[in-house]
């Protein structure tokens, strides 16, 4: 009976640190996908920068400001909607691997007081 449950929880611990494993590369990838948006903000404000700087359309300057003033706008909340949601996914990811971490280590402290309790009988 003993062999059985010990079997359950090795094969339950297991899972849990695929769990904390797979966690750790999704965090990765989420932190990878953060990077790359901040990458393309970067690229695209320089490209509207660009604009702002640029001397060919002048004879239509105030309606290329008023693109790259709403391009400019646009991509700011685009892609700060798109960090925030990556970002809170992180989060959710990093505090769910914390949690199964804290799960192991309880479960390896509860099998070191069992195997003291089984020794000292």
């Amino acid at each position: 009976m003993e062999s059985d449950t010990n079997s359950i929880v090795g094969s339950q611990t297991k899972s849990e640190v695929k769990l904390v494993l797979e966690l750790t590369d999704i965090i990765d990838e989420l932190n990878s996908i953060n990077h790359l948006f901040e990458a393309q903000r970067d690229t695209l404000d320089t490209t509207v920068k660009s604009f702002d700087n640029s001397d060919w359309f002048a004879p239509e300057e105030d309606r290329y400001k008023l693109l790259t003033e709403e391009l400019s706008t646009m991509i700011t909340q685009y892609m700060e909607s798109c960090m925030k949601q990556v970002k809170r996914m992180t989060a959710n990811a990093q505090r769910t691997k914390d949690c199964l971490k804290d799960l192991l280590d309880l479960q390896q402290k509860e099998e070191t007081l069992n195997e003291a309790h089984y020794s000292h009988r």
